[in-house]
Protein backbone atom coordinates (compact mmCIF):
# COMPACT_ATOMS: atom_id res chain seq x y z
CA UNK A 1 0.00 0.00 0.00
CA UNK A 2 1.59 3.26 -1.22
CA UNK A 3 0.51 6.95 -0.42
CA UNK A 4 1.10 10.08 -1.69
CA UNK A 5 2.38 13.22 1.15
CA UNK A 6 1.35 16.41 -0.95
CA UNK A 7 1.83 18.77 2.70
CA UNK A 8 2.49 18.46 6.39
CA UNK A 9 -1.98 18.49 5.93
CA UNK A 10 -1.44 15.36 4.63
CA UNK A 11 1.26 14.00 6.71
CA UNK A 12 -0.56 14.68 10.20
CA UNK A 13 -3.91 12.63 8.39
CA UNK A 14 -1.95 10.09 7.72
CA UNK A 15 -0.17 10.04 10.92
CA UNK A 16 -3.69 9.92 12.58
CA UNK A 17 -4.40 6.85 9.82
CA UNK A 18 -2.16 4.79 11.20
CA UNK A 19 -2.50 5.94 14.70
CA UNK A 20 -5.91 4.37 14.46
CA UNK A 21 -5.15 1.45 13.07
CA UNK A 22 -2.44 -0.35 14.77
CA UNK A 23 -2.79 -2.32 18.42
CA UNK A 24 -0.91 -1.05 21.92
CA UNK A 25 1.88 -3.84 21.27
CA UNK A 26 2.65 -2.95 17.67
CA UNK A 27 6.28 -2.25 16.24
CA UNK A 28 6.89 0.96 13.90
CA UNK A 29 9.41 0.22 11.52
CA UNK A 30 10.55 3.67 9.66
CA UNK A 31 12.98 3.15 6.41
CA UNK A 32 13.72 6.75 4.84
CA UNK A 33 15.52 8.85 2.94
CA UNK A 34 16.61 12.70 4.09
CA UNK A 35 14.58 15.18 4.39
CA UNK A 36 11.87 12.90 4.02
CA UNK A 37 9.45 13.93 7.09
CA UNK A 38 9.85 10.86 9.05
CA UNK A 39 10.48 12.52 12.06
CA UNK A 40 7.42 15.37 11.83
CA UNK A 41 5.55 12.18 10.96
CA UNK A 42 6.79 10.46 14.31
CA UNK A 43 5.90 14.16 16.26
CA UNK A 44 2.23 14.29 14.39
CA UNK A 45 1.67 10.71 15.33
CA UNK A 46 2.69 10.89 19.49
CA UNK A 47 0.79 14.00 19.85
CA UNK A 48 -2.18 11.93 18.26
CA UNK A 49 -1.85 9.83 21.61
CA UNK A 50 -2.07 12.62 23.71
CA UNK A 51 2.06 12.91 24.60
CA UNK A 52 1.88 16.11 26.58
CA UNK A 53 5.67 16.36 26.66
CA UNK A 54 7.57 18.29 23.96
CA UNK A 55 8.19 15.22 21.25
CA UNK A 56 12.08 15.28 20.08
CA UNK A 57 13.81 13.78 17.70
CA UNK A 58 15.64 10.77 19.53
CA UNK A 59 19.09 11.41 17.15
CA UNK A 60 21.15 12.07 19.93
CA UNK A 61 19.52 10.89 22.75
CA UNK A 62 19.45 7.47 20.87
CA UNK A 63 16.07 6.82 22.65
CA UNK A 64 13.12 8.64 24.14
CA UNK A 65 10.10 6.92 26.32
CA UNK A 66 6.69 8.33 27.05
CA UNK A 67 4.41 7.19 29.70
CA UNK A 68 0.98 8.21 27.68
CA UNK A 69 -1.51 8.92 30.62
CA UNK A 70 -4.48 10.08 28.86
CA UNK A 71 -4.91 7.60 26.19
CA UNK A 72 -7.14 4.57 26.37
CA UNK A 73 -4.95 2.43 23.69
CA UNK A 74 -1.37 3.33 24.61
CA UNK A 75 0.20 3.20 28.09
CA UNK A 76 4.03 3.52 27.04
CA UNK A 77 5.78 4.53 23.76
CA UNK A 78 9.15 3.61 22.87
CA UNK A 79 10.78 5.92 20.30
CA UNK A 80 14.13 5.28 18.85
CA UNK A 81 16.94 6.21 16.19
CA UNK A 82 19.30 3.54 15.75
CA UNK A 83 21.56 5.43 13.26
CA UNK A 84 24.43 5.85 15.94
CA UNK A 85 23.03 3.01 18.17
CA UNK A 86 26.11 0.67 18.78
CA UNK A 87 25.29 -3.15 18.33
CA UNK A 88 25.60 -4.13 21.75
CA UNK A 89 23.16 -1.79 22.86
CA UNK A 90 20.19 -2.74 20.56
CA UNK A 91 19.50 -5.82 23.21
CA UNK A 92 17.53 -3.38 25.09
CA UNK A 93 15.11 -2.10 21.84
CA UNK A 94 14.83 -6.06 20.85
CA UNK A 95 13.31 -7.15 24.10
CA UNK A 96 11.22 -3.91 23.96
CA UNK A 97 9.79 -5.61 20.34
CA UNK A 98 8.32 -8.37 22.85
CA UNK A 99 6.35 -6.36 25.17
CA UNK A 100 3.34 -4.89 25.43
CA UNK A 101 4.49 -1.46 24.64
CA UNK A 102 4.33 -0.11 21.36
CA UNK A 103 8.31 0.60 19.75
CA UNK A 104 8.53 2.81 16.96
CA UNK A 105 12.00 2.28 15.48
CA UNK A 106 13.73 5.25 13.04
CA UNK A 107 16.47 3.83 10.51
CA UNK A 108 15.06 0.44 10.86
CA UNK A 109 17.57 -0.91 8.19
CA UNK A 110 20.28 -0.95 11.08
CA UNK A 111 18.24 -3.25 12.75
CA UNK A 112 20.32 -7.18 13.04
CA UNK A 113 16.60 -8.75 14.79
CA UNK A 114 13.22 -7.87 13.26
CA UNK A 115 10.65 -8.51 15.83
CA UNK A 116 7.32 -10.90 15.70
CA UNK A 117 4.81 -8.70 13.79
CA UNK A 118 5.63 -5.19 12.52
CA UNK A 119 4.56 -2.50 9.94
CA UNK A 120 6.95 -0.98 8.15
CA UNK A 121 6.44 2.67 6.40
CA UNK A 122 9.30 3.83 4.28
CA UNK A 123 9.05 7.44 3.42
CA UNK A 124 10.90 8.38 -0.08
CA UNK A 125 11.18 12.13 -1.25
CA UNK A 126 10.09 12.38 -4.94
CA UNK A 127 9.71 16.18 -4.96
CA UNK A 128 10.18 19.24 -2.68
CA UNK A 129 6.81 19.27 -2.14
CA UNK A 130 5.99 15.32 -2.31
CA UNK A 131 6.51 12.45 -0.43
CA UNK A 132 6.08 8.82 -0.83
CA UNK A 133 4.97 6.46 1.74
CA UNK A 134 4.79 2.45 1.24
CA UNK A 135 3.09 1.00 4.25
CA UNK A 136 3.93 -2.88 4.30
CA UNK A 137 2.39 -5.09 6.89
CA UNK A 138 4.14 -7.73 8.65
CA UNK A 139 1.38 -8.96 10.97
CA UNK A 140 0.04 -12.71 11.78
CA UNK A 141 -1.56 -13.99 8.63
CA UNK A 142 -2.01 -17.72 7.42
CA UNK A 143 -2.23 -19.25 4.29
CA UNK A 144 -5.38 -21.09 3.25
CA UNK A 145 -3.30 -24.53 3.89
CA UNK A 146 -2.59 -23.44 7.66
CA UNK A 147 -6.40 -22.05 8.36
CA UNK A 148 -7.62 -25.79 6.89
CA UNK A 149 -5.04 -27.05 9.12
CA UNK A 150 -6.41 -25.65 12.11
CA UNK A 151 -9.95 -26.52 11.15
CA UNK A 152 -8.82 -29.74 10.80
CA UNK A 153 -7.29 -29.67 13.87
CA UNK A 154 -10.15 -28.51 15.48
CA UNK A 155 -12.37 -30.67 13.91
CA UNK A 156 -14.78 -27.97 13.22
CA UNK A 157 -18.19 -28.49 11.58
CA UNK A 158 -18.64 -27.35 7.59
CA UNK A 159 -21.22 -25.35 8.28
CA UNK A 160 -19.34 -23.25 10.76
CA UNK A 161 -16.23 -23.30 7.85
CA UNK A 162 -18.84 -22.19 5.21
CA UNK A 163 -20.13 -19.54 7.56
CA UNK A 164 -16.62 -18.23 8.11
CA UNK A 165 -15.69 -18.18 4.64
CA UNK A 166 -18.62 -15.91 3.73
CA UNK A 167 -18.03 -13.41 6.31
CA UNK A 168 -14.00 -13.63 5.15
CA UNK A 169 -15.17 -12.55 1.64
CA UNK A 170 -17.51 -10.31 2.15
CA UNK A 171 -15.40 -8.32 4.74
CA UNK A 172 -12.22 -8.41 2.22
CA UNK A 173 -14.86 -6.16 -0.43
CA UNK A 174 -15.51 -3.87 2.42
CA UNK A 175 -11.56 -3.58 3.35
CA UNK A 176 -11.37 -3.07 -0.69
CA UNK A 177 -13.56 -0.13 -0.65
CA UNK A 178 -11.96 1.44 2.00
CA UNK A 179 -9.05 1.23 1.00
CA UNK A 180 -9.84 3.25 -1.80
CA UNK A 181 -10.44 6.33 0.46
CA UNK A 182 -7.11 6.22 2.09
CA UNK A 183 -7.74 3.75 4.90
CA UNK A 184 -5.21 2.35 6.28
CA UNK A 185 -5.91 -1.41 6.82
CA UNK A 186 -4.55 -4.97 6.37
CA UNK A 187 -6.49 -6.97 4.04
CA UNK A 188 -4.46 -9.97 5.29
CA UNK A 189 -5.38 -10.03 8.73
CA UNK A 190 -8.81 -9.04 7.85
CA UNK A 191 -9.38 -12.46 6.11
CA UNK A 192 -7.22 -14.68 8.60
CA UNK A 193 -9.27 -13.16 11.37
CA UNK A 194 -12.94 -13.67 9.98
CA UNK A 195 -11.43 -17.06 8.90
CA UNK A 196 -11.08 -18.22 12.17
CA UNK A 197 -13.24 -16.35 14.65
CA UNK A 198 -15.71 -19.56 14.95
CA UNK A 199 -13.15 -22.21 14.86
CA UNK A 200 -14.30 -23.98 18.39
CA UNK A 201 -18.06 -22.16 18.15
CA UNK A 202 -18.77 -26.01 19.11
CA UNK A 203 -18.12 -25.71 23.07
CA UNK A 204 -21.28 -23.97 23.25
CA UNK A 205 -23.68 -26.38 21.79
CA UNK A 206 -22.00 -29.78 22.38
CA UNK A 207 -23.63 -30.66 25.62
CA UNK A 208 -26.78 -30.59 23.13
CA UNK A 209 -25.37 -32.94 20.63
CA UNK A 210 -27.67 -35.89 22.18
CA UNK A 211 -30.47 -33.99 21.12
CA UNK A 212 -32.48 -34.87 18.31
CA UNK A 213 -32.10 -31.03 17.02
CA UNK A 214 -28.12 -31.04 17.68
CA UNK A 215 -27.52 -34.62 16.20
CA UNK A 216 -27.64 -34.04 12.49
CA UNK A 217 -25.64 -30.85 12.64
CA UNK A 218 -23.72 -31.26 9.86
CA UNK A 219 -24.35 -29.56 6.81
CA UNK A 220 -25.01 -32.25 4.53
CA UNK A 221 -27.45 -33.21 7.29
CA UNK A 222 -25.26 -36.43 8.19
CA UNK A 223 -24.93 -38.01 12.17
CA UNK A 224 -22.41 -36.61 13.96
CA UNK A 225 -19.86 -38.97 14.14
CA UNK A 226 -19.26 -40.33 18.19
CA UNK A 227 -15.94 -39.56 18.13
CA UNK A 228 -16.64 -36.06 17.26
CA UNK A 229 -19.03 -35.40 19.86
CA UNK A 230 -16.01 -36.63 22.21
CA UNK A 231 -13.34 -34.70 21.02
CA UNK A 232 -15.80 -31.23 21.67
CA UNK A 233 -16.16 -32.17 24.57
CA UNK A 234 -12.28 -32.64 25.16
CA UNK A 235 -11.78 -29.31 23.96
CA UNK A 236 -14.86 -28.20 25.87
CA UNK A 237 -13.47 -29.41 29.15
CA UNK A 238 -10.22 -27.48 27.93
CA UNK A 239 -11.75 -24.21 28.10
CA UNK A 240 -14.57 -25.01 30.32
CA UNK A 241 -14.65 -21.69 32.11
CA UNK A 242 -14.80 -19.95 28.15
CA UNK A 243 -17.49 -19.35 25.34
CA UNK A 244 -16.28 -19.95 21.65
CA UNK A 245 -15.31 -16.57 21.50
CA UNK A 246 -12.72 -16.52 24.39
CA UNK A 247 -11.77 -19.81 24.26
CA UNK A 248 -10.52 -19.23 20.35
CA UNK A 249 -9.18 -15.80 21.66
CA UNK A 250 -6.84 -17.07 24.21
CA UNK A 251 -5.50 -19.99 22.20
CA UNK A 252 -4.38 -17.28 20.02
CA UNK A 253 -2.76 -15.32 22.59
CA UNK A 254 -1.12 -18.21 23.51
CA UNK A 255 0.44 -19.00 20.42
CA UNK A 256 1.64 -15.11 20.10
CA UNK A 257 -0.70 -14.63 17.10
CA UNK A 258 -1.09 -10.98 19.14
CA UNK A 259 -2.93 -9.18 15.97
CA UNK A 260 -5.41 -12.23 15.59
CA UNK A 261 -5.88 -12.63 19.12
CA UNK A 262 -6.93 -9.10 19.61
CA UNK A 263 -9.12 -9.14 16.35
CA UNK A 264 -11.37 -12.19 17.30
CA UNK A 265 -11.46 -10.65 20.97
CA UNK A 266 -13.78 -8.27 19.48
CA UNK A 267 -16.31 -10.70 18.45
CA UNK A 268 -17.06 -10.48 22.52
CA UNK A 269 -20.89 -9.13 21.48
CA UNK A 270 -21.37 -7.60 25.01
CA UNK A 271 -18.77 -5.88 25.20
CA UNK A 272 -17.63 -5.23 21.75
CA UNK A 273 -18.00 -1.57 21.41
CA UNK A 274 -16.03 -0.84 24.36
CA UNK A 275 -12.81 -1.47 22.82
CA UNK A 276 -13.03 -1.62 19.34
CA UNK A 277 -9.99 0.04 17.88
CA UNK A 278 -9.27 -0.82 14.24
CA UNK A 279 -10.88 -0.93 11.18
CA UNK A 280 -10.00 -4.73 11.33
CA UNK A 281 -11.71 -5.44 14.39
CA UNK A 282 -14.74 -3.45 13.26
CA UNK A 283 -14.92 -4.95 9.66
CA UNK A 284 -14.87 -7.95 10.61
CA UNK A 285 -17.25 -8.14 13.64
CA UNK A 286 -19.51 -6.14 11.61
CA UNK A 287 -19.95 -8.78 8.60
CA UNK A 288 -20.52 -11.33 10.94
CA UNK A 289 -23.04 -9.48 12.72
CA UNK A 290 -24.55 -9.64 9.02
CA UNK A 291 -24.03 -13.59 8.06
CA UNK A 292 -26.56 -16.14 8.92
CA UNK A 293 -24.77 -19.39 8.29
CA UNK A 294 -23.86 -18.37 4.89
CA UNK A 295 -26.19 -16.08 3.72
CA UNK A 296 -25.66 -12.17 3.75
CA UNK A 297 -28.87 -10.62 5.58
CA UNK A 298 -30.19 -7.07 7.53
CA UNK A 299 -28.60 -6.36 10.97
CA UNK A 300 -32.03 -6.45 11.96
CA UNK A 301 -32.69 -10.29 10.77
CA UNK A 302 -28.95 -10.97 12.16
CA UNK A 303 -29.71 -9.87 16.15
CA UNK A 304 -33.04 -11.76 15.23
CA UNK A 305 -31.61 -14.90 14.49
CA UNK A 306 -29.18 -14.27 17.45
CA UNK A 307 -32.00 -13.29 20.22
CA UNK A 308 -34.02 -16.65 18.83
CA UNK A 309 -30.87 -19.08 18.70
CA UNK A 310 -28.78 -18.22 21.81
CA UNK A 311 -30.58 -15.64 24.28
CA UNK A 312 -33.25 -16.22 27.02
CA UNK A 313 -35.76 -13.65 25.89
CA UNK A 314 -36.43 -11.20 28.43
CA UNK A 315 -37.11 -7.53 29.09
CA UNK A 316 -33.66 -7.04 29.75
CA UNK A 317 -32.51 -8.89 26.54
CA UNK A 318 -35.27 -6.70 24.91
CA UNK A 319 -33.36 -3.13 25.20
CA UNK A 320 -29.75 -5.11 25.18
CA UNK A 321 -30.81 -5.86 21.85
CA UNK A 322 -31.99 -2.63 20.88
CA UNK A 323 -28.78 -0.82 22.09
CA UNK A 324 -26.45 -3.34 20.42
CA UNK A 325 -28.77 -3.45 17.09
CA UNK A 326 -28.81 0.40 17.17
CA UNK A 327 -24.56 0.80 17.84
CA UNK A 328 -24.18 -1.81 14.74
CA UNK A 329 -26.16 0.59 12.44
CA UNK A 330 -23.72 3.37 13.56
CA UNK A 331 -21.21 1.21 12.27
CA UNK A 332 -22.32 0.08 9.16
CA UNK A 333 -22.70 4.17 8.34
CA UNK A 334 -19.17 4.58 8.96
CA UNK A 335 -18.12 1.15 6.79
CA UNK A 336 -20.44 1.11 4.10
Amino acid sequence: MKKIIKNLDDLKYFSHEIEKNIFWFSNILIYWEVWAWKTTFTQFFLENIWVKKKVKSPSYALENFYQIKNSKKFSKVWHYDIYRLENKNLESLENNFESDDLVIVERAEKLNKKPQSWIELHFKKISDSEREIEIKFFWTSLSEEQIWKIFNKYKTPLNIQWHTAQVANIAIQTAENLIKKWTVLDKKLIYTAAKLHDVVKYIDFVENTKLINWKYFDIFWKEIPEEIITFWNKIKKEFSWLDHNLAWWKLFYDLWFKEIWKVISSHWLLEIFNWFWTWEEKIVYYWDMRTVHHEKVSVHERMKDISERYWNWSEENKTLYKDIEEKILKLEKELI
